[in-house]
């Protein structure tokens, strides 16, 4: 686990790289943008991510395309990236799921707390998962489709309803290789697990990437109970089961005459 704080994106390798020469270069580490720019430069990488929530209901699944292009790709080919996630109060990810999902060899992905899959949003905080996974090469380009299922908390009823939203905000992008980075700025090189949820640990380096997510992130509404209804609620359901009741009672009656 690094201790610092995908639905497959279809979109074909031309489509994207449209998509990389019209996105802002923008950088998710706040404090210190211009030295991960540099980093970024001198390491010959420029990143992107295109993130996307795609279903409906309360299961949902986050995508994360990433597309790295190198200057020298043949230095990065033996590389594997981490996308460190924060899942806020109003989401959880499943342990089990993921558990299940890294056995069949489709996701590597690990929270870094125990996650209550029961508790509603106002019972729950944020915390982090860290996601992995390995890059394709096609010429100067490095490319992983990331998708990791996400489900949405139950949040407390309003006075009037409606929806409620939810922000996922953008990652944090980690790279190692099996040899040596020494390219990248001290402070940006974290230690955790190299591939996995327990193991051995490795060096990563943060890199800066653009995406087309808005700042505080990607938005997912989520549907909240309407208070003003609950007296017909309680009205219907004391109806229903106490109907129930007689025709249960009926069928008793008759069956003992």
């Amino acid at each position: 686990m690094i201790f610092v704080s995908g639905t497959r994106i279809r979109l074909g390798l031309s489509q994207f790289t449209l998509v990389v020469l019209l996105l802002p270069f923008t950088c998710n580490a706040v404090g210190n943008r211009d030295a991960l720019q540099q980093q970024s430069s001198r390491c010959g990488l420029h990143a992107t991510i295109v993130r996307q929530v795609e279903r409906e209901g309360f299961h949902r699944d986050l995508g994360s395309l990433v597309e790295l292009v190198a200057q020298n790709p043949l230095e990065w080919q033996n590389c594997t990236i981490a996308l460190q996630e924060t899942i806020p109060s109003g989401l959880y990810v499943n342990q089990d799921q993921l558990m299940d999902l890294e056995r069949q060899g489709t996701l590597t992905a690990c929270p870094e707390t125990f996650v209550d899959v029961e508790a509603a949003q106002w019972q729950s905080e944020s915390f982090g998962v860290l996601v992995y996974s390995s890059l394709e090469t096609a010429h100067n380009l490095l490319y992983a489709h990331i998708r990791m299922p996400i489900h949405l908390r139950y949040h407390a009823p309003t006075d009037n309803g409606g929806y409620a939203g939810v922000y996922i905000p953008p990652p944090k992008l980690l790279i190692r290789c099996s040899n040596e980075i020494t390219c990248g700025n001290k402070e940006n090189y974290f230690t955790g697990s190299c591939d996995g949820c327990t193991g051995s640990h490795c060096s990563w380096l943060q890199i800066p990437f653009g995406t087309n997510t808005p700042k505080e992130g990607l938005r997912v509404m989520v549907p909240v109970g309407n208070k003003s209804l609950l007296p017909i609620v309680n009205a219907f359901t004391f109806l229903v089961t106490g109907g129930g009741c007689l025709y249960i009672l009926s069928i008793l009656v008759s069956t003992w005459k």
